[in-house]
């Protein structure tokens, strides 16, 4: 099922909610299988749709590295991503160093 998922997330011809609803999935999955697919649903090609429901699945997690993800294409971002993506970052307090 989780496979499923994140072939689902990253399929452009799926529809903008079964997408969506993919990704949400991927949050029950173990970050480090995950983690590739989430960060590549941050790319600019990406609708913001898809890019934010990427930041709320990552800001699930509680690894360390998802701070590094979440910043690493801080430059792509829109204005309304870069507020999501700052409040993924100050919601926990492992992720604040990197402030």
């Amino acid at each position: 099922m989780l496979e499923q998922a994140q072939t689902t997330a990253i399929n452009t011809k799926a529809s903008l909610v079964e997408r969506q609803q993919a990704i949400e999935l991927l949050g029950y999955s173990d970050f480090g299988t995950v983690q590739r697919v989430l960060s590549t649903l941050l790319d600019a090609h990406q609708s913001q749709d898809i890019q934010m429901s990427a930041v709320r699945t990552l800001s699930s997690f509680t690894s360390v590295k998802v701070a590094g993800i979440l910043l690493a294409r801080w430059k792509s971002y829109t204005p309304s991503l870069r507020n999501e993506v700052i409040e993924a970052l100050v919601a926990r307090k492992e992720r604040l160093p990197v402030l």
